[in-house]
């Protein structure tokens, strides 16, 4: 038998559990299961129990005993850093969550937990998170959203090229005609006086993904390595891929709800808490303790140069029912709505509709409610008009605690900062950010590039493309450990075919494209239908669907000649040629000249065009490489791309799947201590001379039997 060891910390120090003398703890490991294969971030869990012993009740702070107060009890919201150790050496990390307590003649007797492998960590620490929550108070790459500022987007790059501005058009039609000249129309064509061609809010950044992983690092406590693997710096591939910073449909600053409406943001309350300085005598961090003298509890509010608003309130039972109030005022003489945004959830959670005139306001509550129960929300005040020249005589904001009042000031800001020209003549990186979670952007990339996660020993992420990850593993010999008597050999796969999917396109050319085609660009259906995948008619289809939006760009040729001027641009309206709200949009950046330059509205001296040749060209392609999943015709070439991202990534794990000499094998092995303590998961396994991969391995800890799932290993491809 082997000594089983099971540490967990807390309160910065190392406890080891006691165990049953009886417990079996087994664990089954597996990081790509074949029968899951859309499946990220896969590890163990297992769930045993804990003998009721004294240390063990202390360590729990007596979690049973409903009478100890919550203060002064065991946290079970959170898993807590945990270790397994196999005769005193280190087998997994991990962490272990307490699940409840078994009583018997109404004393403990036992404790139900679960550990959990360490990547359950990275689901945890970005659990509910987005793009601009972590992005939140980022202002490196915020800029003047004017003519000069996006053309060196557009020619080339800002902040080294983690910003650009491609090609897209969020609403208006690009043309190139040579033959037409008409001020103020989209055709590219420059005849070196008419103002026409491209104009500068025709157009929306996009940040370099890898900005996005870096951010995630600085943030989340999720460390990747940057230094090696899929992230590495020197990837070229990933170096390339953009997100386009498309969060409303339309222009920026407005949306298209039947006619042209601005969204004002406040972001900014001079006067007020501002960038440190308080009002008052207040003194920093504002906070007025509440409740009895002997258990104060703090209700706090903080006001940030970003104007948004920290509002912290606590109830405790018997004590006097604190809470802010908090009232915006704006006085126009335009129509108006008003609501107050919530910025973590980005939820609206009070709004006033047709106001104008003077005293206008809209109040919300921070209130907390139940005995020894906390809320805190970050708010910010947003302003809606069909108005285009709306404007604001005066706003102020107002703070009120429930029962003790200690603040009643305004501020006031200048009229023309609450004007919509405001809002969209500076680009707020954090505020253009596409609605999506971390977790699911993450997700998507790993499915995109069939890529793996790992921990390392130095506790930072691999992340690995999956042929990467087994060519990396090694060889070891275990056939002295195998039960001969226990052994089958059974089929592999428990489905029909894969198909990968984009979600349901959104923009004209892709809804077309579906229509005339039958299938949607930049999907495989069938991946049984591609080279060196054998058909087989057993199981249902599995479909592995990411979370973002596949576009069509469209080739610019002259309407006068039909000859090709190296213009590809995206239009971002939908089937009624309207402008529509999409799902998040990666793409390559491609640096292309065009063959006879094109035409920048306003970009002369005065009202007069300016004629550049290179633009950052978004591209599903990149040299062979496309991100498609299938095979397409290029829009920028013409020439079909075969090097999808099935054939890239995808091709040898899939084929060698369905490849009719495939096999599960499933056995008994009794692994000594050291395999056990240094084998992974990508390794080799050769049994009788034969090797295998490793699908998962069930272990019993104490006594090494393990139940292993393997596959023989092919060489298809």
């Amino acid at each position: 038998m082997r000594e089983v060891q099971i540490l967990i910390r807390q309160n910065n120090s190392w406890d080891r559990l006691e165990l049953f003398k009886d417990e079996t703890i087994s664990l089954t490991q597996t990081i790509k299961n074949a029968r899951d294969i859309g499946s990220i971030f896969t590890d163990f869990t297992q769930s045993f129990t804990l003998p009721a012993s004294k240390f063990n009740n202390k360590v729990f702070k007596f979690y049973y005993d409903t009478n100890i107060s919550s203060a002064d009890n065991f946290n079970p919201n959170d898993k807590l850093p945990s270790q397994i150790l196999l005769n005193g050496d280190l087998f997994r990390r991990g962490f272990l969550a307490l699940n409840g307590v078994e009583m018997k003649d109404n004393n403990p007797f036992s404790y139900k937990v679960t550990f959990f492998g360490e990547t359950v960590d990275i689901k945890k620490r970005l659990k509910d998170l987005n793009l601009r929550n972590i992005f939140d108070g980022f202002e490196d790459y915020n800029h003047t959203y004017d003519v000069n500022t996006v053309t060196q987007g557009l020619n080339s790059s800002l902040f080294s090229g983690n910003i650009i501005y491609p090609l897209i058009s969020h609403t208006e039609r690009l043309t190139y005609d040579s033959n037409s000249a008409v001020a103020g129309s989209r055709n590219l064509y420059y005849d070196g006086t008419t103002n026409q061609g491209i104009n500068f809010r025709d157009l929306k950044p996009a940040i370099r993904l890898r900005r996005i992983i870096d951010r995630i690092n600085e943030i989340t406590g999720v460390e990747f390595d940057m230094t090696k693997g899929f992230f590495a710096l020197n990837n070229q591939e990933f170096n390339l891929l953009y997100l386009w910073l498309s969060r409303e449909r339309g222009k920026l600053g407005q949306s298209y709800n039947g006619s042209e409406q601005f969204i004002i943001d406040i972001n900014s309350i001079t006067g007020f808490f501002q960038n440190g300085g308080y009002q008052g005598g207040w003194t920093p961090p504002l906070e007025r303790f509440f409740g009895n003298s002997t258990n104060p509890q703090p209700v706090a509010c903080f006001i940030s140069n970003t104007g948004k608003i920290f509002c912290r309130s606590f109830y405790e039972s018997g004590v006097v029912n604190d809470y802010f109030t908090l009232t915006w005022r704006v006085d126009s003489t335009e129509t108006f709505d008003l609501e107050i945004i919530d910025t973590i959830t980005n939820t609206v959670v009070a709004s006033r509709t047709g106001l104008s005139g003077s005293n206008q306001t809209i109040q919300h509550d921070v209130r907390a409610v139940g005995s020894g129960s906390v809320v805190t929300q970050f708010l910010r005040l947003r302003i809606r008009t069909n108005d285009a020249t709306f404007s604001a005589s005066y706003m102020g904001l107002a703070i009120r605690y429930k029962y003790r009042f200690f603040a009643n000031r305004t501020s006031n800001t200048e009229s023309q900062n609450l004007s919509p020209n405001a809002l969209v003549n500076d680009i707020s990186i954090p505020l253009q950010m596409p609605n999506i979670k971390v977790l699911d952007l993450l997700t998507g990339l790993f499915k995109m590039f069939n890529l793996t996660a790992f921990f390392q020993e130095d506790g930072k992420i691999l992340v690995q493309e999956l042929d990467d990850f087994y060519n990396a593993g090694g060889e070891t010999d275990i056939t002295a450990f195998i039960d001969t008597e226990k052994k089958s050999v059974n089929y592999p796969i428990p489905y029909q075919e894969i198909a990968f999917r984009y979600q349901e396109p959104k923009t004209f050319l892709s809804i077309n494209f579906k229509e005339i085609n039958g299938y949607q660009f930049g999907n495989l259906e069938n991946t049984t239908t591609e080279p060196d995948v054998q058909q087989t008619d057993r199981g249902q289809k599995y479909v592995v669907k990411v979370p973002f939006e596949k576009m069509i760009f469209e080739p610019l040729t002259d309407q006068a000649d039909g000859s090709q001027q190296n213009l590809l641009y995206g239009w971002t309206v939908d089937k009624d040629q309207g402008p529509v709200a999409i799902s998040p949009l990666i793409f390559y950046r491609r640096v292309t000249q065009s063959t006879n330059g094109y035409s920048v509205q306003d970009r002369g001296v005065g009202s007069t065009p300016a004629q550049l040749t290179a633009y950052n060209r978004a591209a599903n392609s990149y040299l062979n490489n496309t991100l498609n999943f299938g095979n397409e015709i290029d829009e920028f070439t013409g020439i079909v791309k075969e090097d999808s991202l099935f054939f890239v990534y995808y091709r040898k794990y899939i084929s060698d799947l369905f490849n009719r000499q495939r096999r599960l094998v499933k056995v008994t092995a009794y692994l000594p201590v050291n395999f056990l303590l240094t084998y992974k998961l990508n390794d080799c396994l050769i049994i009788n001379g034969r090797k295998y991969q490793i699908n998962s391995i069930k272990t019993n800890l104490q006594t090494g039997k393990s139940e292993l799932q393997l596959y023989n290993k092919l060489y298809s491809i």
